[in-house]
C-alpha cells in the first residue's frame, strides 16, 4: 500500500473511479495472492494494472516553480542523489556541532562547580598563606634556632669552658704552651750535641703552635658567646612560632606557601577558562542553528 499527495481527481474519473472526498490524496493498493493473480485498488477501488500505468507519470511528476521535471528523468534522479548527499553530510555536521555543544556545556559545569569549590576554601587559603607570610620562615631556619638557643642557653657554661682552657693553654704563668716553649729550648741548647733531637725539636714546634691556635681560637670563640637574656627569649619565642606552624602545615612551610599560592591563583585561571568556554559555546551555538536551519529549509 502507498499514499501519495496528488490532485487526480480529473485522471480517476477518465479511469472511471471515483476521488471520493480527498482533496489530494490517493491511496495505491496492491494484493498478490498465492496463485500468482494480481489485484489492483486505488482508494479501495478495483481496477486494473494498466489503469496505474497510466497513473504513473503523473504520481511520480514533481512540480517546481518554473520547470517539470520527473524522476524517471536520469539527470534528476542524479539532482535528487546530490541534494541526499549534500543532507546526509549537513545532518552529519548538525550532530557534530550538537555533540561538541553538549560537551562544553559539561565541561562549564564542571569549572561552575570546581570555582565554587575553590571559593569557599579561598577564605582558609587566604589565611594560611598570610599567616605563614607574616612569620616569614627560612629554608632551615628551625633547626638553626635550636642550635643557637643551644648556646644561648647555655652562655655562661660555655665562656667558663672557654676562659678556663684558654688560660690553661696560654694564659697562666704555667701555661701549657709555656712549658712546651721551655722544653723546645732546652732541646735545641741539647741538640748542639746530637742532631738526632733536631726531628723532635720540629714535631714540639708543631704541637707549641697548634696549641697556640687553639688557645687564640678559645679566646675569640668566647668573645662570641652572648649571654644576653633578651636574645634567649626571643629565640625561645621564635622557636615556638615556627613549630607551630610546622604542626599545622607539616615540616616545609615554604613548599606549603608555595601550594597555597599557586591554588589561589588558578581560581582567577578557572575564571578565565570558563569565560573562554562560554565565548566559544555561544559561538557554537550559533554555528549549530544555522547548520539546523539549512538543513531543515
Amino acid at each position: 500500500e502507498a499514499v501519495f499527495e496528488a490532485d487526480l481527481k480529473a485522471e480517476l474519473g477518465r479511469l472511471g473511479l471515483d476521488a471520493g472526498d480527498l482533496e489530494a490524496e490517493m491511496i495505491i493498493r496492491r494484493e498478490i495472492s498465492p496463485d500468482d493473480r494480481n489485484r489492483v485498488f486505488i482508494n479501495n477501488q478495483p481496477t486494473t494494472v494498466s489503469s496505474l500505468r497510466e497513473l504513473a507519470p503523473s504520481l511520480l511528476d514533481i512540480h517546481g516553480q518554473h520547470e517539470q521535471q520527473t524522476l524517471l528523468d536520469h539527470a534528476r534522479q542524479l539532482d535528487l542523489i546530490d541534494a541526499y548527499a549534500d543532507s546526509a553530510r549537513l545532518a552529519g555536521k548538525v550532530r557534530e556541532i550538537f555533540t561538541t555543544v553538549e560537551a562544553a556545556e559539561a565541561e562549564i559545569a564542571e569549572l561552575i562547580a570546581e570555582h565554587a569549590r575553590k571559593i569557599e576554601r579561598s577564605d582558609l587559603l587566604i589565611f594560611q598563606r598570610d599567616e605563614i607570610q607574616k612569620t616569614d620562615p627560612k629554608p632551615g631556619e628551625a633547626e638553626e634556632v635550636r642550635r643557637k638557643l643551644e648556646v644561648l642557653s647555655n652562655a655562661e657554661k660555655l665562656l667558663g669552658a672557654a676562659a678556663r682552657g684558654y688560660e690553661a693553654l696560654y694564659e697562666a704563668e704555667t701555661s701549657v704552651v709555656s712549658t712546651i716553649a721551655q722544653v723546645e729550648r732546652v732541646l735545641r741548647e741539647a741538640a748542639q750535641h746530637d742532631s738526632r733531637l733536631e726531628r723532635l725539636i720540629e714535631q714540639i714546634e708543631t704541637a707549641r703552635i697548634s696549641l697556640q691556635d687553639v688557645a687564640y681560637a678559645l679566646r675569640d670563640y668566647a668573645g662570641n658567646v652572648d649571654a644576653d637574656p633578651q636574645q634567649l627569649e626571643q629565640a625561645q619565642g621564635r622557636l615556638a612560632e615556627l613549630e607551630r606552624l610546622h604542626r599545622k602545615y607539616g615540616p616545609d612551610l615554604l613548599e606549603h606557601l608555595h601550594k597555597v599560592r599557586r591554588e589561589l591563583d588558578s581560581i582567577g585561571l578557572t575564571e578565565t577558562k570558563k569565560d573562554e568556554l562560554q565565548i566559544r559555546l555561544a559561538d557554537l551555538k550559533k554555528e549549530y542553528a544555522e547548520a539546523a536551519s539549512l538543513l531543515s529549509g
